[in-house]
Formats: C-alpha cells, sequence, structure tokens
C-alpha cells in the first residue's frame, strides 16, 4: 500500500500474483496441459508490479529452485527438467565427443557444512557435518548452509549429509562437440543427466546438459553441448 490519501495514510492494496494470473498476462496461443489445484509449494516476496509473467515466473523459480522452459510454443514447469539417461547415453572423448573445453574447478566444493534450521537467536538448531572421504582427498572445503524445512535435529542431519553428497566432489564442466552417424544419434537435450569419459583425464562423470547448440551443413548434424 503504497499510496496517500490527503491526510498521510496508506491506501490502496497490495497485489497477490497467483499462477492463474501468470497465465493470464502471457499473451500469444495456450496449449491445454496438466495444471494441478495445488502444486504443494508455497513462493513469498515476489515483486508483480509493473513486471512480465516471465520475470514473475523466474522470481518464483529461483526461490523453490524449480525451472520452468518453452518448448514448441509451450511453456512447461517442473521441479527439474530433463531426465536421466546416463544408462544410454556415453560421451566419450576420441570416440564420439570432442572435448573443447574442461574445468574441475572447485568453487562449489563443499565437505564440512554448518547446516542452520528454521528461525534465529540461542534456540536456533544447528549441526557440523564433515564429509572424510572428500576431505581427505580435496582437503578442508567449509561452507555453510540453511535449511528451513528441519524442523527436528534429525531432519536437521540428514539434510547436511544430502547436501555434502551432492557438493563433496568439484562438478567437471564440459564444452563438448558431439559426432554420431546420420540417424544412430541417441535422444537426448537440455536438462538431461548423462555420463562423460574422457580417456586422458582418466575422469568418467554424470554431467546435466545445461546449453545445446544444434547446426545442419551439407556434412550433417553438428550438435554442441554445455555440461555440468
Amino acid at each position: 500500500r503504497d499510496t496517500e490519501d490527503d491526510e498521510g495514510n496508506p491506501v490502496g492494496q497490495t497485489p497477490f500474483v497467483f499462477a492463474v494470473e501468470l497465465i493470464a498476462r502471457t499473451t500469444g496461443a495456450l496449449m491445454a496441459g496438466d495444471i494441478p489445484a495445488v502444486a504443494g509449494v508455497k513462493v513469498s516476496g515476489l515483486e508483480a508490479d509493473g513486471v512480465s509473467a516471465f520475470n514473475v515466473l523466474s522470481q518464483a523459480c529461483a526461490q523453490t529452485g524449480w525451472e520452468f522452459w518453452v518448448s514448441d510454443g509451450k511453456l512447461n514447469l517442473a521441479q527439474e527438467m530433463g531426465q536421466d539417461r546416463t544408462s544410454s547415453v556415453l560421451l566419450r572423448a576420441g570416440t564420439n565427443v570432442t572435448v573443447k573445453v574442461l574445468s574441475t574447478g572447485d568453487d562449489e566444493l563443499v565437505n564440512i557444512v554448518t547446516a542452520y534450521g528454521p528461525g534465529s537467536g540461542i534456540n536456533r538448531l544447528v549441526t557440523v557435518r564433515r564429509h572424510e572421504e572428500s576431505i581427505a582427498r580435496y582437503g578442508p572445503h567449509p561452507g555453510r548452509q540453511e535449511f528451513p524445512e528441519a524442523s527436528t535435529l534429525d531432519d536437521l542431519i540428514q539434510a547436511a549429509d544430502g547436501y555434502l553428497a551432492e557438493h563433496a566432489a568439484p562438478i567437471p564442466a564440459y564444452q563438448v562437440e558431439v559426432h554420431y552417424p546420420y540417424g544412430t544419434e541417441p535422444d537426448f537435450g537440455c536438462g538431461d543427466y548423462v555420463r562423460v569419459a574422457d580417456p586422458r583425464s582418466g575422469i568418467i562423470t554424470r554431467s546435466r546438459i545445461a546449453e545445446e547448440q544444434r547446426s545442419y551443413s551439407t556434412s550433417g548434424l553438428k550438435t554442441t553441448l554445455y555440461l555440468g
């Protein structure tokens, strides 16, 4: 309520944004799809004044960790896009891919996490969890993380251990060019998880396709993938 009357009192109404408004604000043809009555995910503090539907959707996804994408004119929203194709897609340097860039930076490596539960002050839940195998291999990499959904110490320990399992090793990032004979290219796309093998470094890792570029020429299809 930002508008004031003649006496200086705030008047007006702060708008609430619902999913139906996101659809209503989106121009163009809409395709029917599955829209559940309740998604089970709550967001708050969205800035909806004078911004586009995509801006509001971006804020909501950034807050919840969900993802959205547009394919064939259709807006998709999911907890995570893509599929796990590690059992069917192996990208191997020297066989079906050319590795253009390889990065094994440890910027997001955390193997000692100070985990905080909801709330604040002296009664706030807190625990320190360690990933000993990662510490022995890479040295100590401390970090802190909040888990507002952890209502008990056991929940907090479980959430912290899950976080360490995902962050206790460097995540390699690749740019690769994929080479498959015409008609034999496996089905993969943005968001999918695949296996990448680099015989030179001995690294075999599960990596996610973050960006995909496809171009056609007289010699066939050229696919460039950005992974990690």
